[in-house]
């Protein structure tokens, strides 16, 4: 992913050389770049939630509330979408992540005259 190059250039591709006695990154940004890469390819959840929600605004894409906030692909993955990089997620609502849930599933609503029977 991140090669080790060998020519005294930072490894994360920013093309900063190496100084003092640093072997791999230029500095502490890079470092954490590059951690933070490997954090969502590695599937961790809480890198997900941060970046996903430091770039959607923090409300739900679809009713844009704020409250109960779910990540969610937008591609579901039983289509393809569990490869993909963050593009594929999107903040939703509790009530709007159940709704696209079922509808990615082909599974009906309960009407609220079944519930109450």
């Amino acid at each position: 992913m991140f090669p080790d190059y060998q020519n005294g250039i930072c490894s994360c591709g920013c093309g900063q050389a190496l100084w003092g006695r640093r072997k791999r990154w230029a500095s502490d940004d890079c470092t954490a770049f590059a951690l933070a890469i490997w954090a969502i390819i590695d599937g961790q959840v809480g890198k997900f939630e941060y970046f996903v929600t430091k770039y959607n605004s923090k409300k739900c894409a679809v009713c844009g509330s704020r409250r109960h906030l779910k990540v969610d692909h937008i591609v579901p993955v039983k289509h393809g979408g569990g490869g993909c990089w963050l593009s594929n997620y999107q903040l939703l609502c509790h009530s709007c992540h159940v709704i696209k849930t079922n509808k990615d599933f082909g599974w009906k609503q309960q009407s609220a005259d079944t519930l109450t029977t």
